[in-house]
Parts: structure tokens; C-alpha cells; sequence
């Protein structure tokens, strides 16, 4: 039989799709199987994978939303017309616990030491009223909070801004040109921040029943005036321990 293409030549192979008669230049052997041009290039049109799309677009990382929480800075203000309510308003439990002791602190030495010290506690007081303010403006749009003096790293209070539903954290991939996957933005988990001992309730209900127990005559505050020292020194202890426990870890 000759090659059905070239009827001078003897045939030396058959396609194996369509059977047709091949001479040696017109067959093409594909790992041992022979196919004529034809079904050849059929086979190839149909197998080949249709050109790949460009990268996909990044999906853009979502923004964070700041929004108003937080107390109103005006009332802020008027509660710290009494020495570190406001603070204490503004969940600056320890901040507020402190400028009470700092208040007292300077009208002892007022009334023992000098009366130089009747300025310091009008500058105080007035600085207060500020701090209660501004705290809570920060608050309110999620700026980070006044700290001047450092009382807030010291007392192991956060500076961080206040965001709305924090968007989790992007890591970007890499594509893939043979599937045509562009780079991904694939978010990733973060662990929940701890929550600590809810201080601003244990001190609250402790000034609560010191005061109660005043009403009844079962407490006095006479001794304060020699005692309150011991204060600042149990509040300085504490905060110690908390940053030395904080750098171990």
C-alpha cells in the first residue's frame, strides 16, 4: 500500500487515529504512536490550555475606621472638679488613684512644711482638669493618649489608638505564572490581648466601703494624716512587680 499524501511511495506506518497510509516523511511518531499531520494537529489544538489570564488585582488592605468612643471630654472635665474622678472616667483607674494621693500629698505639705506648696496645688488641679480633658478627647477619635510625664507607661496603662473592629493582619503571596494566580492578600489570625485584673472595680468598691464605714463611725480618717504615705509606698510596689513581671516575659 502507498502513503495515501504520496501515492509513489510505499507506505511504512498507519495513523492511529484514522488509519490512513503514511510514508516515512508524512507520519509523525509521538513516543512510539503514529499520527498523520492532520490528526496530530488536532490533538494538539485540543489539548493545549488556553493562554493564562493576567495576575488577578491585589485585593486592597482594608483600612482602619476610626471612630468616636470613649467618654465626652466635657464631662470628663467637670468630674475632675473632684482630684482624679475624671481619670478614673476615662477607665485611668491607677492615674486616678495616684493624683488623689498627689493632691493630698501636697495639702499635708501645705499645712506642715510651707505654704509655697498652696501654689503647686492650684497648678495641680487645673493640670488635672486638663489631663481629663485631652485623655478623653484621645479617646474619643482614637489618637494615643497624653502622656507628659510618663504616668501611663509607668502605671503600665495603653497609649495605643482605639480603632473600630481592627482589621486582622496581610501577608502578601506569591503567584503562580503556569495557573495564572496572581499575589494574594491572605490575612492572618492574631491572638486575643490578654485582659488583666479589672483595678479600676477592685479600687472603686474599696473606696466604696472605706467611705461607707465613715458614714457609721466605724472608720475614721484622723489617721490618714500620718499613714498615707504607706500608700505611695504599696502602689509603688505594685507597680514594680508589674513591670519586672512584664520585662520577664
Amino acid at each position: 500500500m502507498n502513503c495515501a499524501k504520496h501515492p509513489e511511495v510505499t507506505a511504512s506506518a498507519f495513523c492511529r487515529t484514522c488509519g490512513k497510509a503514511l510514508c516515512s516523511t508524512c507520519a509523525r511518531d509521538v513516543r512510539g504512536v503514529v499520527y498523520c499531520e492532520e490528526c496530530l494537529a488536532s490533538r494538539l489544538h485540543d489539548t493545549v490550555p488556553p493562554n493564562a489570564p493576567p495576575y488577578a488585582t491585589v485585593p486592597p488592605i482594608a483600612t482602619p475606621v476610626i471612630v468616636r468612643q470613649g467618654g465626652s471630654p466635657g464631662l470628663a472635665a467637670l468630674l475632675s472638679l473632684i482630684p482624679g474622678v475624671g481619670q478614673m472616667y476615662n477607665e485611668q483607674y491607677a492615674k486616678g488613684l495616684v493624683f488623689v494621693l498627689i493632691f493630698a500629698a501636697l495639702i499635708q505639705l501645705t499645712d506642715h512644711v510651707s505654704g509655697m506648696f498652696g501654689l503647686l496645688i492650684g497648678g495641680f488641679y487645673i493640670y488635672q482638669i486638663i489631663d481629663a480633658y485631652k485623655t478623653a478627647e484621645a479617646r474619643r477619635f482614637g489618637l494615643p493618649l497624653p502622656d507628659p510625664f510618663g504616668l501611663n507607661d509607668m502605671l503600665g496603662a495603653k497609649n495605643k489608638p482605639a480603632y473600630a473592629n481592627p482589621p486582622a493582619a496581610f501577608v502578601q503571596t506569591t503567584g503562580d505564572p503556569v495557573t495564572g494566580v496572581g499575589p494574594q492578600m491572605v490575612a492572618v489570625e492574631e491572638e486575643p490581648e490578654k485582659v488583666g485584673a479589672p483595678m479600676g472595680a477592685i479600687i472603686l468598691i474599696g473606696l466604696g466601703v472605706i467611705f461607707l464605714l465613715n458614714t457609721f463611725d466605724w472608720f475614721h480618717f484622723d489617721w490618714f494624716g500620718k499613714t498615707w504615705p504607706i500608700l505611695l509606698i504599696v502602689i509603688g510596689v505594685w507597680i514594680f512587680i508589674r513591670r519586672r513581671d512584664a520585662a520577664a516575659r
